[in-house]
């Protein structure tokens, strides 16, 4: 046998040794027990290995302590293949027909007769800690993902973060960035504003003792309720060069602090919390908001199994809510002119057709309104089609601040726009459109505009978008500029 060396395979075994797949929950088990030690006599050959024996040193060559390989020798004869697995002081020797059985039975060997039973127990709360958060994780990110909106998604994530089944922080709120004021504002928030409601909700909490499910299924009838919750609604964090906020930007993980908050608006929050986490939401680097905790009301110092739990727990829900705001920006775009920031045609149509059958229903008026921007090819062929976009912006501009919130105003097509006034009256289609008409020859644009009204002009309110348009027409044959609507009514700008 050649004389053991360092801790380290020659290249033709190393090869093989990294070839062997080594199941996760037993090097799961082997980190959580070790550091062990490996002494190994090897065959002559990379052939002579048992998959179990290249099992073992590859765990020796992974980038953790959990295993290392001592020494390494050549044996002479196939017999003389041992391994020595050692931890501390006591040892096993494997010899060749041992390293032939399965690596699970060798590594329960190992844990049998190497381990403590006190490490043995640690190992245990590990591994249920570990699987308790896996199923908490995953059926937070499934709800998530299944969620109706956001809200209802970072509802999910907060339940997490303040439940018995993930971090316990007692309350915890988060903040949505808004990159255009370069602030954090208040989304949603879960937990007591103060020491009575603190109670309450303890009470309520020791006597339901609800399943992680059953209290996510809560959401419909607690959204927007509690006290805590509607304070968060009121608050925009700003960042301050020296305080907490700027501190935890710059950790990027969650951070605790022990000392009550200088920044202003964390401490009108906080109070009478002197300790919290910030934890600043940033997968893939982009910033999406931020989660504040604390133990306010309960008096319990924040501990760091605590806050692994909590990062455990943001880690892979902040990818969901990343996930559901991109999504939400792809269906925004979907549905918007990017040009003017209205409706598109597909997503006016749809509302349209959910508007006809309402009004059907209800025995309620809908007129709609089809807008042309006259000569506005002139435009683009004077003045170049960077003016014809800002003027298409104008008039969308326009249409947003005249129309009422539950109008739908969108861009058609083209130069076209087109308007819908669920619940309009004829009268209040004329006064809208001529007001709209008026305000844009104010500002030297001209628009012609056609008009009509179920169920006056038409019996069939999926007609009435194609009965507008014939007035639009009418309006440019009468000179441009002007509305017509269906009974010869003529306004001019």
């Amino acid at each position: 046998m050649t004389e053991p060396t360092t801790g380290v395979l020659p290249d033709v075994f190393a090869h093989a040794v990294r070839l062997a797949p080594v199941p996760l929950e037993v090097r799961t088990l082997l980190q959580h027990l070790g550091p062990w030690t490996l002494d190994v006599r090897l065959p002559s050959e990379p052939a002579g290995m048992s998959l179990a024996l290249r099992q073992l040193l590859k765990l020796a060559l992974l980038p953790t302590d959990a295993v290392q390989l001592a020494s390494v020798g050549v044996a002479d004869e196939p017999c003389d293949v041992a391994l020595t697995v050692s931890r501390g002081g006591p040892s096993i020797v494997l010899g060749l027909e041992e390293l032939g059985q399965e690596l699970r039975v060798l590594v329960r060997r190992l844990a049998a007769e190497l381990a403590e039973p006190t490490d043995l127990v640690e190992v245990s709360e590990a591994l249920a800690l570990a699987l308790a958060r896996e199923q908490t994780v995953r059926t937070l990110s499934s709800r998530m993902l299944q969620a109706e909106d956001l809200d209802e998604a970072l509802y999910a994530m907060l339940l997490g973060i303040t439940s018995g089944y993930g971090a316990s922080f007692h309350r915890a709120a988060l903040f949505a960035y808004d990159e255009a004021s370069r602030t954090f504002r208040g989304s949603i928030a879960i937990g007591p504003r103060d020491e009575r409601e603190a109670h309450r909700v303890w009470e309520a909490i020791e006597t339901e003792d609800k399943t992680l499910d059953q209290a996510l299924d809560d959401y419909k009838t607690l959204a927007g309720a509690g006290d805590f919750q509607q304070f968060v609604r009121t608050l925009a964090l700003a960042e301050a060069e020296g305080d907490e906020l700027s501190t935890a930007l710059a950790a990027g993980a969650p951070r605790v602090f022990r000392t009550p908050p200088r920044n202003r608006t964390l401490a009108l929050l906080l109070a009478p919390a002197t300790e919290y986490v910030l934890s600043v939401i940033q997968p893939r680097g982009t910033r999406l908001g931020l989660l504040v905790a604390d133990n306010a009301y309960g008096r319990q110092p924040i501990h760091g199994a605590q806050v692994e739990s909590l990062r455990a727990l943001v880690d892979p829900t902040s990818l969901v809510w990343d996930i559901r705001s991109l999504l939400r920006k792809v269906d925004a775009l979907a549905r918007h002119d990017p040009l003017t920031g209205l409706c598109n045609r597909r997503e006016f149509e749809e509302r349209l057709a959910i508007e006809h059958s309402r009004c059907a229903r209800v025995q309620r008026p809908i007129s709609i309104a089809v807008i042309d921007v006259d000569h506005f090819k002139q435009v683009n062929d004077t003045h170049g089609h960077a003016a014809g976009d800002v003027l298409l912006q104008r008039v969308g501009s326009l249409l947003r601040e005249t129309l009422r919130q539950h109008d739908v105003p969108s861009r058609y097509g083209g130069d076209e726009f087109a308007l819908m006034l669920p619940d309009g009256t004829k009268p209040e289609l004329i006064a809208v459109t001529a007001r709209i008409g008026s305000l844009a020859r104010a500002e030297g644009i001209s628009l012609s505009i056609g008009g009509a009204t179920w169920p006056g002009d038409c019996p069939d309110p999926a007609l009435l978008l194609g009965v507008a348009d014939a007035q639009l027409y009418a309006a440019k044959d009468a000179g441009r500029c002007c509305l017509c609507v269906v009974g010869g009514e003529r306004v001019q700008f």
